[in-house]
């Protein structure tokens, strides 16, 4: 089953994860609070002697494929070890396709439990795209870990009216969608996820197009680039969720906090655990992209970063236009190795020797004679290193030294450095991250980036 991953175009992404360097905020390494409870589990017991085996009982571990919970319960999976699970409360069947409901009964759920239709959104073929149709606890707090489900009710309406269980980071969580008229809690706004919600014809498959005209509102013909590789054009909108608003973070701001300076309360923002989001910094028909990315080593805290300019399959660069009093650069890029590397030949990133080279500009003679790409070094004392790096653009309030991030759009070989961004461009200088949304739906967006760190 195809599901498309990532919208084409310059920058469209998820939430993106750089190295954890010196001097970043973190966090002391536990999850963020917030999760709800899930079911306990039993130790498993053993039938008496003499006495009959009648099956796991409720909450016992259980093996899905040999069907061992005892008559009216299920062996739901473990979205972590899908081929375990426990014996949960049956409350429906599937159709003989086994790609649907045929029977949703809410009756044999107590305790609070109600019956959820759990997406598996690991899924392979249309026949197990439900997990199983089992009572389970709703998740009662916002920010706290949901399962998704074709009548999404994982979360309780308590948190909100407008609850939705929704991709955050590697898992689900309750999040509070925006009002039909864009509206949100107190001093909050609507803003975009970077995830794609997409539409689905009456046979259930995406809806493929050529322009608007095949789409439903607020659906729109969409470029996707597809978990096969393919690309295509499908009808789209992007989730949006209601959070609080984070403007883009500058270079010389992210170099005093990776300097050890103290993050104000509107400088990070959340990948997961949390509802502080990137803001609509861009126009609306901007190829722009105000993204998160995390600096916490995978805990969730991140920086916006206002992403303006990267090369395309071609090698030529493109660059969106930045808002009133903003310029694209490359400085950010520069300063903590966000872009491109060249391979070494061994796996590893080009490195360069800085004294042969122009500071601020592309030094081909140290870099495969490509003129696309600066030799930066990154790291002090012994842990330094001096590499050769393509960097992105991010937009800087006017007044700093803009650039056009001293390209030639004709020349530059491209190398398979390990991640692609959305616009197809690699970008390996140090540590790859995947961070990928997906939606009911089963879109999925997936992005990833590198930092060669300070």
């Amino acid at each position: 089953m195809r599901k498309p991953f990532a919208r084409a175009g310059l920058f469209f992404t998820a939430a993106l994860t750089v190295a954890f360097m010196a001097g970043c905020p973190g966090t002391d390494g536990d999850t963020p609070d917030g999760g709800d409870p899930q079911p306990t589990v039993e130790p498993d017991a053993e039938p008496e002697d003499g006495g009959v085996d009648e099956g796991r009982q409720l909450n016992q571990t259980c093996v899905v494929a040999n069907d061992e919970c005892a008559e009216g319960l299920t062996c739901f999976p473990n979205p972590l070890n899908p081929a375990s699970g426990t014996c949960q409360t049956t409350c429906g069947t599937l159709n003989a396709a086994q790609d649907g409901i045929d029977v949703f009964d809410p009756n044999p759920c107590s305790g609070g439990d109600v019956c959820q239709a759990v997406i598996n959104l690991e899924a392979t073929s249309d026949a197990d795209v439900i997990s199983g149709i089992v009572c389970l606890p709703q998740a009662t707090q916002r920010d706290g870990a949901c399962a998704p489900t074709v009548d999404g009710n994982g979360c309780s309406d308590s948190i909100d009216a407008n609850v939705e269980c929704q991709r955050a980071g590697d898992g689900f969580e309750c999040k509070v969608a925006c009002g039909a008229d864009g509206s949100c809690p107190g001093d909050e706004s609507c803003l975009g996820t970077g995830a794609l919600d997409a539409e689905q014809g009456a046979d259930g498959n995406f809806i493929e197009c050529t322009d608007d005209s095949a789409c439903t509102d607020p659906f729109a013909c969409t470029d996707v680039s597809f978990n096969d590789g393919s690309t295509g054009r499908i009808c789209a909108t992007e989730v949006t969720t209601c959070g609080n608003a984070i403007d883009p973070i500058t270079a010389d701001e992210l170099n005093d906090l990776f300097n050890g300076g103290t993050p104000g309360d509107d400088d990070l923002c959340t990948t997961f655990g949390g509802h502080d989001l990137c803001s609509e910094f861009f126009a609306e028909d901007s190829d722009g992209a105000n993204i998160c990315v995390d600096i916490s080593g995978g805990q969730g805290l991140g920086v916006c970063i206002a992403l303006c300019g990267a090369y395309d399959d071609m090698d030529v660069y493109d660059a969106a236009e930045c808002p009133e009093n903003f310029e694209c650069t490359n400085k950010m890029g520069l300063d903590i190795g966000f872009g491109d590397t060249l391979d070494d030949g061994a796996g590893g990133d080009l490195t360069c020797e800085p004294a042969n080279c122009t500071d601020g500009e592309p030094c081909p003679s140290e870099c495969n004679d490509n003129d696309q790409y600066h030799c930066q070094t990154y790291g002090t004392g012994a842990n330094a290193t001096s590499i050769c790096i393509r960097p992105l653009g991010t937009c800087e309030p006017a007044g700093d030294e803009p650039t056009d991030g001293g390209v030639e759009t004709d020349a530059g070989t491209e190398t398979d450095a390990g991640t692609e961004t959305d616009a197809g461009t690699e970008t390996d200088a140090g540590t790859e991250t995947d961070a990928g949304t997906e939606t009911d739906a089963g879109t999925e967006t997936d992005a990833g980036t590198s930092d060669a760190g300070n």
